[in-house]
């Protein structure tokens, strides 16, 4: 353990991240999990990878699985780095973070035009090795919250003066693809109103609330797509209600209050918005003025 720590702090000493990513092009995205190949034999000697796996999870894990067949035992030079660009900004170098595992310990630090930052291993960073793959895994409120980044590995042999790069295995064969990390879809409902509380015979009426979606944490966005539903009844008997989510995210129903309903008549009726996987429902009632 001692011999690897010292590799790692060798390479983190050296401040160099050999592989910049290449640019964010959002035309190709994964989603909760891509896979990645690599060309066999194109390391030299050093450690030659063929398949590069991410996955998350619905907490927001987010894991890297690096194959590295030929690899049985770990030996005291390996290291392997992840470059990410988490902004998707065309910077110089397009390069957000770096995480650099040695096989048993991880670390990562921020990256900038000016070079790396310092560098810390917070509690969600882990790293494991197994013979045949090295796996790396941070949560992303440690990578800005991302929600979504671009990619490159290096593996590469860790000397005295820093990487071996003339037998690095630079990759995966697309690195710089992005990588949508799926989380399960969350909403958050705020200002439900009625208009006007108390609608004339022959009147329209609206209930309206507003939708944000907070899947990726609040304050979140506008709610977008998705489908609202509409059930109200005027004295006990069905009436028909519209509904429609307009660009700033507010559900609506609108409908009419029946020419014959008598004054003090009940008007009672749910909202219901449905995106993807989640339902926000909300109730409202009323009188016939």
């Amino acid at each position: 353990m001692r011999a690897r720590r010292r590799g790692l702090a060798a390479l983190v000493g050296a401040g160099a991240v050999a592989l910049v990513v290449a640019a964010w092009a959002p035309a190709a995205t994964g989603a909760g999990k891509l896979a990645s190949s690599d060309p066999a034999g194109d390391a030299g000697t050093g450690f030659d990878m063929t398949l590069v796996t991410i996955s998350n999870d619905d907490a927001g894990l987010i894991t890297f699985r690096i194959d590295v067949p030929a690899l049985a035992t770990l030996p005291p030079d390996f290291s392997a780095s992840v470059i990410l660009d988490t902004d998707g900004r065309q910077e110089d170098p397009m390069t957000d973070w770096a995480i650099i595992s040695n096989g048993t310990t991880a670390v990562m630090a921020p990256a900038t035009p000016s070079g790396l930052g310092q560098f810390f291993s917070p509690r969600s960073l882990t790293t494991a090795f197994t013979p045949g793959a090295v796996t790396i895994s941070v949560h992303r409120r440690d990578l800005d919250h991302a929600r979504a980044f671009s990619f490159g590995v290096l593996l590469a042999r860790l000397t005295a003066e820093g990487f071996d790069q003339a037998n690095a295995d630079e990759g995966p064969v697309d690195a710089g693809r992005p990588y949508l990390i799926k989380l399960p879809t969350r909403l958050a409902v705020r200002s439900p109103s009625l208009t006007p509380a108390r609608p004339a015979a022959g009147a329209r009426f609206q209930a309206r609330v507003g939708v944000r979606d907070i899947t990726y944490g609040p304050p979140g966005d506008p709610a977008e797509g998705g489908r609202v539903t509409c059930r109200f009844t005027v004295g006990g008997v069905k009436v028909t209600a519209r509904g429609a989510l307009d660009r700033q995210g507010r559900a609506t129903c609108s409908g009419k209050a029946p020419a014959g309903a008598t004054p003090g008549a009940a008007l009672r009726g749910t909202l219901t918005y449905t995106l993807r996987n989640a339902t926000v429902t909300r109730t409202f009632t009323g009188r016939v003025a």
